[in-house]
């Protein structure tokens, strides 16, 4: 190839690469052009409601409101993607007395213009427009913790676990919440306890329920665990129910209490703490051995039991 057909070779690819660039130039002014003028158009928004009453609930769950919005090409292309939402803060209004929620149309279109940023006309011929909102019957039901636990040996509780609240409010259709008695919480299982638990846990629902929610959806649970020490103290038996006690033998006269308690009160624990007795009128005729009932025994004192459990008695005359 000659010099001459080399250079004319370079020129024709070079109009046509600025061919090329000048029409990309062209279109994107072209789609600049277009999609910055304003328009008109019909669309569909979203609907979202903010702090919803704990009673009241969405009755559709696609809640939509057609309006008329004056925007740009490139945001109408943004709404074609993803369809603007609209939040009403149920806070600034209140259901009428048919426990209707309602808000005005000229309200709406306030709103709508503020957070789309752009005129808004809602399509509608009426004043106010009626929320797909309703409201709910409600009860209080208990709530059962499903907690597992074994302790170390020598530990034990201070009280039972404690669930904070006991109750909640179930909300939702008069024919669900008619069906719930009590609730269950998620399972939760600890293993060889030498401290206190506590922490929350969720409510479940039972999955048969349809439109139901519970108010709190979580409890609080605490359980306070202490080193137990297991003692035993040898307590005399106390006569009741008969006059004539002066004339009663007891073979064991006392009788040996054993007991768990927390290690903080071990040293406070003394044998006048605790009160045995055997009640005479309970004896039938021909009875020959009373049964020792112990009646009093220091707070925090656990797994108690009696030896002997039965005591021979006889009437010396």
């Amino acid at each position: 190839m000659t010099a001459a057909e080399r250079q004319k070779h370079k020129s024709g690819k070079g109009n046509i690469n600025s061919f090329v660039f000048f029409l990309i130039l062209a279109t994107l002014f072209w789609v600049l052009t277009k999609f910055s003028k304003q328009y008109q158009q019909d669309i569909q928004a979203e609907v979202e409601f903010v702090n919803m009453p704990a009673n009241t609930m969405v009755s559709d769950a696609a809640s939509t409101i057609p309006i008329r919005v004056s925007a740009s090409g490139f945001e109408f292309l943004y709404y074609k993607l993803s369809k603007p939402k609209l939040s009403i803060d149920l806070s600034t209004i209140s259901p009428n007395e048919q426990a209707r929620w309602t808000i005005s149309k000229q309200n709406l279109e306030n709103l709508a213009t503020i957070q789309l940023k752009h005129p808004v006309t809602v399509l509608t011929d009426k004043s106010s427009l009626e929320l797909p909102l309703r409201d709910l019957g409600q009860r209080r039901v208990a709530v059962q913790a499903r907690v597992d636990y074994t302790f170390k040996e020598g530990y034990s509780y201070l009280a039972p676990l404690a669930i904070s609240p006991d109750s909640v409010t179930v909300i939702g259709p008069e024919n669900q919440i008619l069906k719930v008695t009590n609730l269950l919480t998620e399972p939760a299982s600890f293993k060889e306890l030498d401290e206190g638990i506590e922490g929350t846990l969720k409510i479940n629902l039972p999955k048969e329920l349809s439109g139901v929610k519970v108010d709190p959806e979580e409890v609080t649970y605490r359980m306070e665990v202490q080193e137990f020490i297991e003692n035993e103290v040898l307590v005399p038996i106390t006569l009741v129910g008969n006059d004539q006690q002066q004339g009663i033998q007891l073979f064991p006269s006392s009788v040996t209490v054993r007991y768990t308690i927390n290690f903080s009160d071990y040293k406070s624990v003394q044998p006048a703490d605790f009160k045995v007795v055997c009640d005479l009128s309970k004896v039938e005729p021909g009875g020959k051995y009373l049964i020792p009932e112990l009646i009093d025994f220091p707070d925090g004192a656990r797994r108690l039991s009696i030896s002997p459990d039965q005591i021979e008695f006889i009437a010396i005359q």
